[in-house]
């Protein structure tokens, strides 16, 4: 089908976002056969080098990108006899060109690799990725009474905005539980909400007023439709709403002791209710909470790759800004950073948003931060803390433990 969809040769991975320790040179090996382009491969593939690479077939198309702690180690590794029925057996038998290009470290490989499968989406990268990867953004609409709701656009006149998140049925059927605790309307009425001693004030039953609700008839609405809550009401409950979304236990804590009251007097029917309720709203608010760590996330992330090159990574809201070998003055590095954070973002107060294509940038950063954490106790720095590290402040040779532990980032104001 290559005739009918013609795609252009590869020819490199082209420049960096955020690629400031300097430009990279790629290389490429190229054969007519497997076992040509294995021999040329150990000739020249470098020892000790983190990096990224492609795989090209004999059309000249990039097929897959890759990343690597020690490139040599994992590009011989596709041609390991062992490897020839699994999926990187399969990858290398239609390999004609191998590319790669160094990268000082093993979380700079992550970023690149991340940042060029967007660019490029080589088709065995991309496929098999679930549905569940669309993502959205939960609101709190505006207006009087105002609920929470997924939307695929932040909108102009809402309230708050968080995200993105997953677009999942598990984090649409949370929305709807927190929506329901708090007794929040959802239903698309046409009318706007009715609070007493409103001078449009129509009650139940008057010719063009509202007709009954059954969720307030359940006691899962407060039904400002139906004059059933004052503003201050509906606004207490759009509050303790916010509170829980901002981390509040006190929901939860509420609904665990109502599941065991209920439990002891043998209603497991409503008390198995409660409990989905409370970890369909506690999955949500764990999602959140991941969003407001990496939000509050400023500063700088040394690490020092296995050449001994150290890299300073700038961190702002959760996303690497821009990457340097380690500056001979912190000033070169930290006037950057701190310039971003005297910005303001254009957000009003207590909005937690990026945009779709950043979103995957700030879970893989999230994620190795979490899952290195010895790396992040010694190297990742408040703006006070990394103005102290000039040279000959810190001698760390490859693998010493002697750093000092700084502690987690707070803040760089």
């Amino acid at each position: 089908m290559g005739w009918l969809f013609p795609t252009a040769a590869f020819n490199g991975f082209g420049p960096s976002a955020f690629h400031g320790w300097g430009t990279s040179r790629a290389t490429f090996v190229s054969a007519g056969n497997t076992k040509t382009l294995l021999k040329k491969l150990a000739e020249i593939c470098p020892r000790g080098q983190s990096g990224v690479y492609a795989l090209v077939n004999g059309r000249g198309e990039l097929y897959y990108l890759g990343k690597a702690k020690c490139l040599r180690t994992r590009l011989l590794g596709y041609f390991n006899p062992s490897s020839r029925k699994a999926k990187s057996g399969r990858l290398a038998r239609v390999a004609r060109t191998i590319w790669w290009e160094p990268v000082p470290d093993e979380f700079g490989a992550l970023l690149r690799e991340l940042e060029l499968i967007r660019k490029m989406a080589p088709t065995c990268n991309v496929k098999g990725i679930p549905e569940d990867r669309t993502r959205f953004y939960l609101e709190l609409t505006g207006g009087a009474a105002p609920y929470l709701r997924a939307v695929r656009q932040i909108k102009a006149g809402a309230t708050r905005h968080w995200g993105p998140l997953p677009w999942t049925r598990r984090m649409r059927e949370a929305i709807r539980a927190v929506n329901l605790h708090f007794r929040l309307r959802e239903c698309p009425r046409p009318h706007p909400p009715l609070f007493p001693g409103g001078s449009a004030l129509l009650m139940l039953g008057q010719a063009g007023g509202p007709s009954g609700c059954m969720r307030h008839g359940l006691g899962l609405c407060i039904a400002p439709c139906l004059a059933g809550a004052s503003r201050q009401e509906y606004g207490n409950a759009v509050g303790a709403c916010l509170a829980f979304l901002g981390g509040d236990s006190v929901a939860t804590v509420g609904l665990e002791r109502a599941m065991h009251a209920a439990a002891s007097e043998t209603d497991f029917e409503r008390a198995a209710t409660l409990r989905d309720r409370m970890q369909q709203m506690a999955y949500l608010q764990a999602h959140l909470g991941r969003l407001e760590a990496a939000w509050s996330l400023h500063g700088v992330h040394a690490v020092l790759g296995p050449s001994g090159v150290e890299t300073w990574y700038l961190l702002h809201r959760g996303r690497i800004i821009e990457a340097l070998a380690r500056p001979r003055k912190s000033t070169q590095a930290l006037g950057r950073l701190r310039k971003l954070l005297g910005a303001r973002d254009g957000l009003p107060e207590g909005w937690r948003v990026w945009q779709l294509d950043q979103i995957d940038q700030v879970l893989l950063v999230m994620s190795w931060l979490k899952n290195n954490p010895q790396t992040v106790g010694r190297r990742l720095w408040t703006c006070d803390q990394a103005d102290q590290w000039i040279p000959g402040d810190w001698e760390v040779s490859k693998g010493s433990k002697q750093a000092e532990n700084r502690g987690p980032v707070t803040d760089c104001a």
